[in-house]
């Protein structure tokens, strides 16, 4: 693992004085979307003290601050939602202040990078001590096969995860997942549940699913308790049955042979 210098070339009072990521633009809406699934799948079973970030720059050296690597989305794990040195949101991730090289790094295969994905910057994440490199390839054409997932080796290289029986990749970062390709997005696939982690818009889908047959078992039940309030209010306005009553008087005395001749 690379080691980093703690030499300040200065105070910096200020988190806006280093340098920023801007906003590159995205291939396609396939890559976008893949870039943006990603993110938004980690978010949905990662804790809030781990940062999931979108294009945040990397910086690596405090004395040289044009070493920088900008991933598509990384993961740092239990670093908190804060910059450590200024406490407000993370502008850059500095290497030096945070302590530790983030936990997985998503590239998105692109014709403009897919190359520099591959070969340099790859090795730049393995000599940080990044534990897992994801390289995918939303639209296909550039890699093959277009989901790959390295994993770092004992010897600070990475080794490449191999595929699984179904066709999908065990997530190094998260060990109950396996990554799993879904047309031009990347998924998480949870291996005890045996079911994709839902996006916000399926988890809102379901929860409205739910709320429908709800709303149609407690309509059922109420019908159901309407019927029996009637019945019991046409039970209780009947006259009551009297099991009391007298006999029925016998015939007039009179009848026949009773006549005096």
């Amino acid at each position: 693992m690379a080691t980093v210098s703690t030499r300040y070339p200065r105070d910096v009072p200020d988190v806006h004085a280093y340098p920023q990521s801007g906003n590159r633009p995205m291939p396609s809406t396939q890559h976008q979307r893949a870039q943006q699934g990603v993110a938004t799948i980690l978010e949905q079973v990662l804790p809030a003290e781990d940062v999931v970030a979108v294009e945040l720059m990397l910086l690596l050296d405090p004395a040289n601050w044009n070493r920088h690597l900008t991933p598509d989305v990384f993961v740092a794990r239990g670093v908190g939602a804060l910059d450590p040195v200024y406490g407000e949101p993370r502008l850059q991730y500095r290497i030096w202040d945070e302590g530790r090289a983030p936990d997985l790094i998503y590239e998105g295969a692109s014709p403009s990078t897919f190359g520099r994905d591959s070969v340099g910057k790859k090795e730049d994440y393995a000599a940080l001590g990044v534990r897992e490199h994801v390289q995918f390839d939303p639209t296909g054409g550039l890699l093959s096969p277009r989901l790959q997932v390295y994993r770092l080796s004992r010897s600070g290289r990475y080794e490449r995860v191999p595929a699984e029986v179904d066709g999908t990749v065990r997530c190094v970062t998260l060990p109950r997942y396996n990554w799993i390709i879904s047309g031009c997005l990347l998924r998480l696939c949870d291996r005890v549940a045996g079911a994709l982690v839902p996006t916000p818009s399926e988890r809102a889908e379901a929860e409205a699913a739910r709320a429908d047959e709800e709303a149609a078992r407690a309509e059922v039940a109420e019908a159901e308790n309407a019927r029996l309030r009637a019945e019991l209010a046409r039970l209780r306005a009947e006259p009551p049955l009297d099991d009391h009553q007298p006999p029925p008087a016998p015939e007039a005395a009179g009848g026949r042979g009773s006549g005096r001749g």
